[in-house]
This record gives structure tokens, C-alpha cells and sequence, in this order.
């Protein structure tokens, strides 16, 4: 709606017809290309409206390389996810009950449920009130000719969201009640916390092993990935032969770390390079990732690869 855009103190609307419904938003992802004499910029709030709902995404941060934490991309997570129904409105559940392969787990079992051990049940759906955040999961044998089977798991999916009780136990008409784990879901989603990452990338120490590209990174966890990172540093030759470059990446938590993308832009004289290894660091966790590919159009297959993370010992 304005002609030039991300001015101080201005709201710029922008649509994006014929797009596929994304369901409940959960984040929203923005970053620019650093691009400019004034590429900083301090953002303030993002408004989404779609199919008569809306999502607000509180920001107030800048996105520069000279501002505040120097990052020029934010993962944002909305205050007003769509208000869930009252208690007079009503949500379907779904459980699954899984029984234990142990012995005799399911001996006793004479009831019309006919699990053996091993074995998992989906139920139809159950419709109810909507009980909120989901604690703990009671399950109990109704009084049926049962007199007890062991049971493993139960996993309860509602509202867009799973979670999993473990129950490990023999359940009787007396019933056992079990903790409930958030598993996945936009609860889980929206629960994530901003998290710094310390990522040293070292450079095979061999012939023309560097290059003179710019790279990017990816990291791919079991909660999303990083979106694209550029590596840099003002003033330093970075990626040459023999050498570890450190940086720090600031997004939302990734959860356990599963595989990483590394790429460049072909740019420079030498641009192929042949990275070893990268190491991702948080206060808590490390994990590594053996490279020794060759990256670029001459020496590697193309101008980017994935790496898989290494088991931890």
C-alpha cells in the first residue's frame, strides 16, 4: 500500500492471494538480504489475517548487523493463537492405547478391546469439552469381564496437538493415572524459546580446501530448522584451508539436531571448498557433523550439501 516501504512509524499492508491454508499459525519466520546504505531495520509488529481469523506477532527488535544482537532474521511467535473453544463448546479427542510386550500382558485381557501384547489401538474419536492443556491421562478397565491388562502408552490427539502418557503398568477397574507429555502440536510450537547456538566450521587442511564464497548455513532439528544463516564476519577471511571459523546463530529452539545444509554462492576466485567438520554448541548440548565433501561445480556435486549429525557416545 506504500511506495516505499518499512519507513519509520508507517504500516505497509501486503497480500498474498491464492495461497494454501496454513491452519493455525504457530511462527512466522522475516529476515532481509542486508542489502542497502540503511539495511537496518527495527521492527516493530506483525499483523496476519486469514479466513476471518487473526494472528498477532509481537516483534520489537531490530534486524541489522549493527543494532542490537546483529541478527537480520527473527522467528516470532504470536500472542493470540485463535481463542480456544469455551467450555461449552465442544473438541474431538482421539486416543491410542498401546499394550506391552511383556509376558501374559494381555492373558487377562476378555474384554471386546481384544489387544495382545505389542499390539496398539486407535479408538474413534470422543467428542467433549475442551479440558485445556492436557496434565495427566486416567484410564481405568470399565467393569467388563477384564480383570487387568498392562498397558504401555496412551497418546490423546486433540485440538492440534498430541500428547503422550506413559503408563507402564497393569490397569484394573481401580484405573492408574499417568503424567501426559506435550509431544508435537501447536502448543509445542508455540512454547519455543529463542536460543543461541555456537556453530565452529572447520575447513579441511589440504590443497585449495578454502574458498573464497559466501556460505550459508541450515540446521535441521526435530522442532523446524534455522532458515538460511549467512556465516560472516566483518574484516576476516573466513573458510581458509586448515582453519575453524566461529560464529553465533540466534533462532528458536530446534530441538535435537538431526542434519545441517551448508552452501555457497559460487563467488570468488576460489570458490569450492571442502569443509571437515562443524560443530553446533549450546549450554547444554553439542553436536557434530563430519563434512570432507567438496562443495562447488567443479571439484563437488553442486553448490550445496547436507550433513548428517554424528551419534553421541
Amino acid at each position: 500500500n506504500n511506495e516505499d516501504p518499512f519507513e519509520r512509524n508507517q504500516t505497509d499492508i501486503f497480500q498474498f492471494p491464492n495461497k494454501p491454508d496454513l491452519g493455525e499459525l504457530a511462527t512466522l519466520r522475516i529476515q532481509h538480504d542486508n542489502k542497502g546504505f540503511k539495511s537496518g531495520w527495527h521492527l516493530e509488529h506483525i499483523r496476519v489475517k486469514a479466513n476471518g481469523k487473526e494472528w498477532f506477532f509481537p516483534c520489537g527488535q531490530w534486524l541489522a548487523k549493527t543494532e542490537g544482537d546483529r541478527q537480520i532474521m527473527r522467528e516470532l511467535i504470536p500472542t493470540n493463537i485463535q481463542k480456544r473453544p469455551s467450555n461449552n463448546e465442544k473438541m474431538e479427542y482421539n486416543f491410542t492405547v498401546s499394550c506391552a510386550d511383556i509376558k501374559n500382558a494381555d492373558i487377562r485381557l476378555r474384554n471386546p478391546l481384544g489387544l495382545k501384547k505389542g499390539e496398539s489401538r486407535r479408538f474413534d474419536p470422543e467428542t467433549s469439552k475442551d479440558v485445556g492443556e492436557l496434565q495427566e491421562i486416567a484410564i481405568s478397565l470399565d467393569g467388563s469381564r477384564a480383570e487387568k491388562t498392562y498397558i504401555s502408552t496412551v497418546e490423546a490427539v486433540f485440538g492440534g496437538n498430541k500428547y503422550l502418557a506413559i503408563v507402564d503398568n497393569w490397569v484394573d477397574r481401580q484405573g492408574v493415572t499417568s503424567a501426559a507429555t506435550l509431544e508435537d502440536g501447536i502448543e509445542k510450537q508455540r512454547k519455543r524459546q529463542n536460543l543461541s547456538y555456537g556453530v565452529a566450521v572447520s575447513t579441511c587442511d589440504e590443497r585449495k580446501a578454502g574458498t573464497d564464497a559466501n556460505v550459508k548455513l541450515t540446521i535441521y532439528g526435530t522442532l523446524g530448522n534455522s532458515g538460511k544463516m549467512p556465516l560472516e564476519q566483518r574484516w576476516r577471511d573466513l573458510f581458509e584451508r586448515g582453519n575453524t571459523d566461529n560464529f553465533e546463530i540466534n533462532c528458536l529452539d530446534l530441538g535435537e539436531l538431526e542434519k545441517i545444509k551448508l552452501e555457497h554462492d559460487d563467488k570468488g576466485r576460489n570458490a569450492d571448498w571442502k569443509p571437515k567438520n562443524v560443530i553446533i554448541s549450546t549450554p547444554s548440548n553439542t553436536w557434530t557433523f563430519p563434512c570432507g565433501s567438496w562443495i562447488g561445480r567443479k571439484k563437488g556435486k553442486g553448490l550445496e550439501e547436507e550433513f548428517r549429525v554424528a551419534p553421541k557416545i
